[in-house]
């Protein structure tokens, strides 16, 4: 019996959405938000039916992205208490790559204010 396996550390499945799943998370480091509009964009409309599996990481990777930038935790789970739609309005936005770089920036502008009123209190 002569079996390959796959070689260790290779993604299983879908080669195509572990490519754009890493491609998103450059994006992401590199605050390319309109770039990574377009690229989930034309990936849907190439892989047809991938819409959910594509979006589904990116609430994630944003979500990781702010806080590892304003270093505020606390202040991003704040964020999602008073705008319990933030994904929601994250999916929307992504048809406009300009909208969405917009409600990022959004979002991590009011982490930084929720965390600079923490500071104040203290």
């Amino acid at each position: 019996m002569n079996a390959q396996t796959e070689p260790k550390g290779q993604p299983r499945g879908n080669p195509p959405l572990a490519a754009f799943d890493a491609e998103i998370s450059e994006l992401c480091r590199e605050e390319k938000y309109r770039e990574l509009a377009e690229s989930f964009s034309s990936f849907v409309k190439t892989h047809t039916g991938t819409d959910y599996l594509a979006f589904e990481p990116i609430p994630a990777k944003v979500s990781d992205y702010i806080i590892k930038k304003t270093q505020a935790p606390s202040a991003f789970i704040t964020m999602t208490l008073r705008k319990p739609t933030w994904v929601t309005q994250l999916s929307k936005s992504l048809s406009d790559p300009s909208a969405f770089q917009a409600f990022v920036q959004s979002l991590e502008a009011e982490v930084l204010e929720i965390a600079k009123q923490a500071k104040k209190l203290s």
